[in-house]
């Protein structure tokens, strides 16, 4: 890859910060309701930067990390980026189109109300997405650390003797 793209794991904790900012302003409502577990929750798109930007920073360190040491595979690196990313900005969408409802309508209506259907239909895409991007992070968490940790191990295993320090050496040198 060329060089302008060697830093792309800046845009894991860029993106957040400027959409959830362009959405505190721009978005219909102060507050997210989200309805999970039969409970609603209350955020505001500050939280939400915030909570995405804490998912955010072990996926961002890893990628760091193994693009110093050139471990990356540039091919996972970006279908990372890329897939957090366009799940991060259709999360933050569908909250920022997502109109309120008043919460007394989902215990006490006769029939389909469409607002509720629509706010209804938002808030389980919303929330299938997120686990979506959960999964995702942590995948990478697993698979970035299992290469950091194995490159650890191969590089740093101290030689038990002078002897097997020399033959390491040489078949280091002969291949």
């Amino acid at each position: 890859m060329t060089a302008k793209y060697t830093r792309a794991e800046h845009l894991l904790w860029l993106v957040p910060l400027i959409y959830g900012l362009l959405a505190h302003y721009s978005a219909y409502s102060e507050v997210i309701l989200v309805y999970y577990n039969n409970a609603f929750h209350l955020y505001n798109y500050f939280n939400l930067t915030i909570i995405f930007l804490l998912i955010m920073v072990v996926p961002f360190l890893i990628q760091s990390a193994s693009r110093k040491l050139a471990l990356r595979n540039n091919i996972i690196a970006f279908a990372h980026i890329a897939s957090s990313l366009l799940l991060l900005i259709g999360i933050m969408f569908i909250f920022s189109i997502n109109l309120p409802i008043n919460i007394n309508w989902i215990n006490y209506y006769t029939g389909e109300l469409s607002t509720i259907t629509k706010w209804n239909y938002f808030n389980e895409m919303s929330i299938s997405l997120f686990k979506v991007f959960i999964g995702i992070q942590l995948v990478y968490c697993v698979y970035g650390s299992k290469i950091l940790i194995s490159d650890y191990k191969l590089n740093r295993k101290p030689a038990t003797s002078q002897h097997e320090y020399e033959n390491e050496l040489a078949m280091q040198m002969a291949s």
